[in-house]
């Protein structure tokens, strides 16, 4: 007979509105390490008495946990004792609103009783989110997807439907993925199916009836094998269509694109972060890879456009060389750039220190009135791809305001943030934020349990008094 063990758990909680809290790391004083659910709850069996004590340091990136007087940070917990709320101050801006993705969501709350059954699709790991929604259908699109059944999984982007639920507490949607009957994540790359390399898929979005976006083909981080235009079919689930570019062109889809009317003209913008590039809102024109420009002072081959004053020409240009926050960086220490000319790099609200975007979204938002930009900053002190910030703007172009730093993860990563304006609460009152979290580039090598390279979500009150400049006058 199968000895029944006993068990120490708890729930945690945010102190201000008692939401539970995902993410929380807790270690024992064996190393057992668990990791509180979406739920926030924690559960450990142990063949210990009932009334022993047990003690838990415990760490979670924007929320404080006071030490004691010999400097650790945890709480005191007894085997068998009910479940206890343990209430911790958050510090981040942006509230802690669960994964979106992988497995044991809710593995603690339902090992304890306190939710239902929930069966899960077995994939483990999911890499950047792209979202696009046609005839009422919102449409998921990931990169590397790991599954449960061995350490390879789908390199050739995974898609899925998603669908708002408030059922489960911290899951803003669900997703039902395009799986095989093992649950193995399908490939949604037609074209050159069998070819080598992993496929990405970015720039995703809908252009009258059309999704389309852009794939790149790669052998590693550094060596492209092939890039270029797709179309989405949603009756074969598949993206094809495919339209190579030459090697270096940059006359592409990328980033999160928004749709955008300047001088009675739609486009679609996009960029790493703030919108760089524009092509004309037309299918055919982005295939063609025509009309695609870029927002530069830059000349085809690399040097600043100056004026008779040296001041750099910035505008819209066909035949340009494409600038973003990391290169306005570097053409700074280049001495090619001046601070005050730049348009892409930003300032700390309180420090006035300089912030370098790397990866992020810009979205209309109608309570602030304003386009909101919130991004993953690039080799800031406490990670080097961890800390998440905001700004905002009366155009998606800029200039922005200051911005400020509302989620941190220190050694560790949280890049590829998109603002989910599909989910925005109280006319984007409430903003929802989604990026992937993992350990690759933070120079840490002990992953967290169940959310290592999958997709975390934040969500940002708007009314926080905090954030009450990103509505303020901004126009310089």
């Amino acid at each position: 007979m199968a000895m029944k063990l006993n068990r120490v758990a708890c729930q945690f909680v945010d102190t201000t509105d008692r939401r539970p809290i995902p993410l929380v790391i807790c270690t024992a004083t064996d190393n057992t390490t668990v990791v509180s659910d979406n739920a926030g709850y924690i559960s450990i069996p142990v063949n210990l008495p009932k009334g022993t004590a047990f003690y838990l340091q415990v760490q979670s990136p924007g929320y404080d946990i006071p030490p004691d007087g010999f400097g650790y940070r945890g709480i005191r917990l007894v085997v068998g004792n009910p479940i206890e709320r343990i209430k911790v101050r958050r510090i981040n801006i942006a509230q802690r609103s669960g994964r979106t993705t992988g497995i044991a969501k809710y593995i603690h709350a339902q090992t304890l009783g306190v939710i239902g059954q929930v069966i899960e699709t077995p994939l483990t790991g999911m890499d950047s989110v792209q979202t696009a929604e046609l005839h009422g259908t919102c449409f998921v699109y990931f990169g590397d997807t790991n599954w449960s059944g061995y350490p390879l999984g789908n390199f050739k982007t995974t898609a899925g439907v998603a669908k708002t639920q408030s059922k489960l507490p911290n899951c803003p949607y669900s997703i039902d993925y395009n799986t095989d009957i093992k649950g193995f994540p399908k490939s949604s790359i037609l074209e050159n199916e069998d070819e080598p390399g992993v496929v990405w898929v970015s720039g995703v979005i809908r252009v009258g009836d059309e999704i389309v976006g852009y794939v790149n083909r790669r052998k590693s981080l550094q060596q492209q094998l092939a890039h270029g235009f797709v179309r989405w079919n949603p009756t074969k689930k598949l993206f094809s269509d495919f339209q190579k570019l030459p090697e270096t062109s940059w006359r592409h889809l990328d980033g999160h694109p928004i749709l955008y009317q300047d001088e009675g003209v739609d486009y679609v913008m996009f960029g790493h972060a703030i919108p760089n590039f524009r092509v004309k809102a037309d299918v055919r024109a982005i295939r063609s890879g025509l009309t695609f420009e870029t927002y530069s002072c830059l000349l085809p081959n690399g040097d600043v456009d100056y004026d008779d004053k040296r001041a750099p020409i910035w505008r819209w240009r066909s035949d340009a060389s494409p600038i973003d926050s990391e290169r306005e960086a570097s053409l700074i220490k280049r001495g090619k750039l001046a601070r005050e000319q730049c348009k892409f790099l930003l300032t700390e609200h309180a420090t006035k220190r300089m912030v370098i975007p790397h990866r992020g979204s810009v979205r209309w938002n109608a309570f602030v009135q304003r386009w909101v930009l919130v991004f993953t900053a690039i080799n800031e002190p406490d990670s080097m791809l961890g800390e998440l910030y905001i700004a905002a703007a009366t155009m998606p172009s800029g200039p922005w305001t200051p911005c400020i730093r509302i989620a941190t993860h220190p050694r560790y990563s949280f890049y590829n943030p998109v603002h989910h304006s599909w989910l925005d609460k109280q006319r984007g009152k409430v903003m929802t934020i989604e990026g992937t979290y993992t350990m690759s580039f933070s120079g840490n090598s002990v992953p967290t349990p169940h959310y290592e390279y999958n997709q975390l979500t934040y969500e940002i009150d708007l009314s926080d008094k905090r954030l009450a400049f990103l509505a303020s006058n901004i126009d310089k």
